[in-house]
């Protein structure tokens, strides 16, 4: 039956079939429409003629858009070494992007200043990143935890959350250290006594 065979036309947005009868169907394209965000449209316009040149009909297809959430990628791990100078400080890089063309989040900048030790304040370490999402985790050799570490088996993890944003959207990601010990030196202090042969030696670990 010629009436069901079906003329299709193509857009970048997506596809109108029709066939002779007039049975017409719509199927958007997801993967090109993912740009249009919530309380966009776009709109689809056909205007079908009868084969005998007759009258006209538009078809009028409107594309709704949605808020889509965005998404974090990048390093979310590293290690650092207690008492190795220069693995003390770790760092990496998180991209945030969003489909919704509209749409440019950025990362909530954590400075990890003394002026707010809340900000990027970690259990053994500050935590920064700056707008385009470079951070960085920085060992606080002086925490009593940290320096309790026997040697590499020995481990801690340190985290935090780093958030993007993009207006009242936003999306978080949590980035972890691992914390390796070090076999520290012993030190042998010498307590005082009347002469030299009355003092003890004490050993102890750094």
């Amino acid at each position: 039956n010629s009436g069901d065979e079906a003329t299709t036309t193509i857009t970048s947005l997506g596809s109108l079939s029709i066939t002779a009868a007039g049975l017409w169907g719509y199927t958007v394209n997801q993967s090109a429409t993912q740009y249009i965000d919530d309380g966009e449209i776009r709109v689809e316009r056909w205007t079908v003629a009868a084969d005998d040149g007759g009258a006209t009909q538009d078809i009028v297809i409107t594309i709704n858009g949605a808020a889509d959430t965005a998404v974090i990628t990048g390093t979310t791990t590293a290690t650092v070494s207690e008492d190795v100078a220069a693995s003390v400080t770790v760092g990496g890089t998180l991209t945030v992007a969003d489909s919704d063309a509209s749409d440019t989040p950025d990362f909530d900048v954590v400075n990890g200043t003394p002026a707010d030790p809340a900000d990027g304040q970690g259990t053994y370490g500050i935590f920064t990143i700056d707008v385009n999402g470079n951070w960085t985790y920085n060992l606080d050799e002086t925490n009593a935890t940290v320096q309790a570490l026997d040697d590499v088996h020995d481990t801690l993890t340190d985290s935090y959350t780093f958030t993007a944003t993009d207006g009242g959207d936003e999306v978080t990601e949590k980035v972890t250290v691992t914390i390796k010990g070090a076999n520290d030196a012993s030190v042998i202090s010498v307590a005082s006594g009347t002469d030299s042969q009355d003092a003890t030696l004490k050993e102890d670990r750094a």
